[in-house]
């Protein structure tokens, strides 16, 4: 492989490397949201009378947080996938340990 190409390659592989790391950041995003959906759930659920008080609320951050989950299984996925395409075009796998 002349030397041309194998750059192009490597940059595809950086820009890989950069999707990547921005799927984990939504991840940690994600993560942060589930943090503050899960204060809110305690401080408006701590005694039967609030949660029956709350009881709408508390089904929104339910559903929120079963929607935040399902989107970080999403953003998990996308970094395997990228992780695949990245070794790949580079043929550079993770050293198992």
């Amino acid at each position: 492989m002349d030397k041309e190409l194998e750059c192009a390659y490597y940059n595809l592989a950086r820009i890989i490397q950069k999707n990547q790391e921005r799927e984990a950041q939504a991840v940690q995003g994600y993560t942060e949201q589930l943090e503050a959906i899960s204060r809110l759930k305690s401080i408006l659920g701590t005694t039967e009378e609030q949660k029956t008080e709350n009881q709408q609320d508390l089904e929104l951050l339910e559903a929120l947080e079963e929607a935040t989950k399902e989107k970080i299984a999403d953003e998990l996925n996308h970094e395997q996938g990228l992780l695949s395409e990245y070794v790949e075009l580079t043929d550079i796998k993770p050293k198992e340990d």
